[in-house]
């Protein structure tokens, strides 16, 4: 009975997305990207997504090493302001077993070596070996979060960023937009009345002292993004479902999905209304 209701909840709800359409200031934008240049360096963001991203691509066009200070590189969501830098330190952690036969373990065992790779036919890598058959050897690295991230000349990086929004907007007037059944349902906005804008401040030097014992030329970037539409669609309105031929898998055609309102300058969230 428990699993008929789960499936019978399921069934009596529907899905819905709300697409956040979203302006730039003295930012280049078209569907594949939103796009920074100045001298020094390309900076490339591409929002879309769920819950959307402001990660984005640094590219240093100059023949020094530049470096991003965290410390004062920020993420501004309506005013709050969420730190790059945390000061985390970070443990990874690796655990490996070799398998092999009882005198070549004991022998390298006393000898304090790991097994190498090509060890011939009586080591087998994997597997669930216990007792004198085994080898293994874990080890943990602890790794501080670094204050900068150095870019080096002509090169570029990928720079994680924060998720946007995982909200949901509904307006309690208008309960078309919030639960669209024929067509799509949108509200727009100003720079002024946007329920949402977002900022990214990124300081950038080309030197890698931040102890602040010298003066340093820096530069600071602030680039800002508000709202100017949301836009309920229902799911089938959404996604474009199709096929593509599996070249590896012997050219079977298999089932594809795809958005059909995917931009740089876009991304959206997921909802469900009980009917």
């Amino acid at each position: 009975m428990a699993i008929i209701a789960v499936f019978t909840l399921q069934s009596c709800a529907s899905r819905f997305y709300q697409v956040y359409d979203v302006e730039t200031e003295n930012l280049k934008c078209d569907n594949k990207k939103i796009l920074f240049e100045n001298n020094e360096c390309e900076i490339t963001y591409h929002l879309w997504g769920r819950s959307g991203n402001l990660g984005f691509i640094f590219k240093n066009k100059t023949d020094k090493d530049i470096y991003i200070d965290l410390t004062r590189s920020f993420f501004i969501r309506n005013g709050f302001a969420y730190d790059y830098y945390s000061d985390k330190e970070y443990t990874k952690s690796t655990t490996g077993s070799i398998g092999a036969s009882a005198t070549i373990a004991a022998s390298y065992q006393q000898e304090g070596y790991m097994l190498p790779l090509w060890i011939p036919t009586s080591v087998t890598r994997g597997g669930a070996i216990t007792g004198e058959t085994a080898l293994s050897h874990s080890k943990s690295v602890t790794s501080k979060e670094a204050k900068q991230i150095c870019i080096p000349a002509k090169s570029a990086k990928n720079i994680i960023g924060f998720n946007i929004s995982d909200y949901v907007y509904f307006d309690c007037d208008d309960k078309a937009f919030n639960k669209p059944h024929k067509n799509s349902r949108t509200l727009t906005y100003t720079q002024k009345d946007t329920p949402l804008s977002f900022r990214n401040r990124i300081v950038y030097t080309f030197t890698n002292d931040i102890t602040g014992t010298k003066t340093v030329e820096e530069t600071t970037i602030d680039h800002s993004f508000w709202v100017k539409s949301l836009t309920n669609y229902k799911e089938g309105d959404f996604i474009i479902n199709g096929t593509k031929v599996d070249c590896i898998n012997k050219f079977k055609t298999i089932p594809t999905q795809s958005f059909k309102y995917k931009a740089a300058n876009r991304f959206y969230n997921k909802y469900e209304i009980n009917k």
